[in-house]
């Protein structure tokens, strides 16, 4: 027998009870983070005789499994912190000489979602897996540099021996154009317009 009640004949504390159990799991996406600095991962840069610690955080109370997922596996991490605002998950894995692609997944209710270098995404991209390439070190020139990757095409034309002309080649299904007016706007998708600048020009 179907049984139909009206929502406005339930009492307060019964329109509670039907929306908490309707009602669908909210993730806090802004609280999720990981990257490949020294306390999310332990040592940030391993030797292959290293066993290497992944971590990740979470809001507090917010996820009900995470999990880490690399190598066609998927291996549950555990809670080891918490404190008034976050939750902190982690893992220990084994030393390894290849090179490890690794993303992480999390649970909350019935909602599976995934967390790479993009952020918190429904389906995981490889391309942003985060990766450990075991016995690569940042030189100690470059820990803290600051370093400027200079365009020089839009400097002066200082060698027009080795300029770009138009049609010389195609990139990304168009050709390539030579600029031969400096004031002249760039197109929206100018990523194939050359006005000269070398090096020679800087």
């Amino acid at each position: 027998m179907e049984v139909n009640v009206s929502v406005d004949n339930l009492t307060k504390a019964q329109k509670l009870l039907l929306y908490l159990g309707t009602r669908q799991p909210v993730l806090n996406d802004r609280a999720v983070f990981s990257d490949g600095t020294s306390f999310y991962r332990q040592p940030s840069e391993p030797s292959e005789n290293d066993q290497i610690k992944i971590r990740i955080r979470t809001r507090k109370d917010n996820v009900n499994f995470v999990y880490l997922r690399y190598d066609e596996k998927k291996e549950a991490m555990t809670k080891f912190m918490s404190n008034e605002l976050f939750d902190f998950y982690e893992i220990t894995l084994s030393p390894r000489k290849e090179i490890l692609a690794y993303y992480f997944e999390l649970h909350i209710g019935k909602l599976k979602v995934y967390y790479n270098k993009k952020g918190v995404i429904r389906e995981n991209d490889p391309y942003y897996n985060f990766f450990i390439i075991p016995n690569y070190k940042t030189p100690d020139w470059a820990k803290g540099a600051v370093l400027y990757q200079i365009f020089v095409d839009r400097f002066y034309n200082g060698d027009k021996s080795n300029d770009v002309l138009t049609n010389e080649y195609k990139y990304i299904g168009a050709n390539s154009e030579q600029v031969e007016d400096w004031y002249k706007y760039p197109n929206a998708d100018g990523i194939r317009e050359f006005y000269g600048g070398d090096l020679k020009g800087v």
